[in-house]
């Protein structure tokens, strides 16, 4: 049946809570520690575990997500660290004319971490720390010629503690000729920003004993920016039957402020 205009739109949540035991490290993991503290081969303690609590509410056009209670903790036999992190997200569509769709958005994440120094030459300072992320976006799709010709714009928009905020737009133009081929071109910019591996790094090693003990020291960089990334892509695919299409693309990527060491 119908639905009348003076009826709400359908409204559904959703409750998950979960708990896992210690998984094998993600790539979020091992994002600040050099992969050489987890080789296997080392006897380190590491264990990780999950007490997730999400409720995810959506409507026609709303989405809300909370995830709280991401703990995980690890003690190697070089560094070890605990961190817990929060999220929250917020989405949001509409329709302003019948071929215009919007969508934007809302999010948080506060990351706070206790680093364990648990062997003279290798340290992170200052020891605490929380890596807080704030992002808000929006994209707007323009069906220009229905069902041949559409564009697509927008932008993301995000905080963090190191480098503050960070602009990231986008443009999409997509022409579909005929339904079964589709030719596109798009221009992003994308941002790298610092982690802790980068400014807080405190790595202290033997260059030679004799005749004279030398050390090398290796110090993060508080004065880091983010590396960034513009991007250009063309593309074209064909669908030659109906379980089987073709993708050609061609990309040019221009990075700057690139990241580097130097003594």
């Amino acid at each position: 049946m119908p639905r009348s205009s003076s009826e709400r739109p359908p409204t559904r949540l959703t409750i998950l809570r979960s708990a896992t035991g210690p998984p094998s490290h993600s790539s979020d993991d091992r994002a600040l520690f050099p992969r050489a503290l987890y080789k296997k081969q080392e006897r380190a303690f590491a264990t990780r575990w999950r007490s997730l609590f999400r409720c995810l509410l959506r409507t026609r056009s709303r989405t809300f997500h909370i995830l709280v209670g991401d703990r995980t903790y690890r003690l190697g036999s070089q560094v070890g660290e605990t961190r817990n992190t929060f999220d929250i997200d917020f989405i949001h569509h509409f329709n302003v004319l019948p071929r215009q769709n919007i969508i934007w958005g809302l999010g948080a994440r506060w990351s706070p971490s206790d680093v364990v120094q648990t062997i003279a030459t290798l340290d992170f300072l200052p020891h605490h720390q929380s890596d807080n992320i704030y992002s808000v976006f929006a994209q707007d799709q323009v069906e220009i010629v229905r069902n041949k010709l559409s564009a697509t714009i927008g932008s993301k928009f995000e905080h963090n503690i190191y480098t503050g905020w960070e602009i990231q737009p986008s443009a999409r133009l997509l022409w579909t000729p005929s339904a079964h081929q589709s030719v596109w071109a798009a221009v992003t910019r994308a941002v790298r920003s610092p982690s802790r591996l980068d400014e807080d790094l405190q790595l202290t090693g033997l260059v030679t004993a004799a005749p004279q003990p030398i050390f090398i020291r290796l110090a993060g960089n508080p004065e880091f920016v983010s590396e960034t990334l513009l991007g250009y892509e063309l593309g074209y695919r064909k669908l030659v039957t109906s379980r089987f299409y073709m993708d050609f693309s061609v990309f040019h990527n221009s990075y700057n402020s690139p990241r580097v060491l130097a003594h």
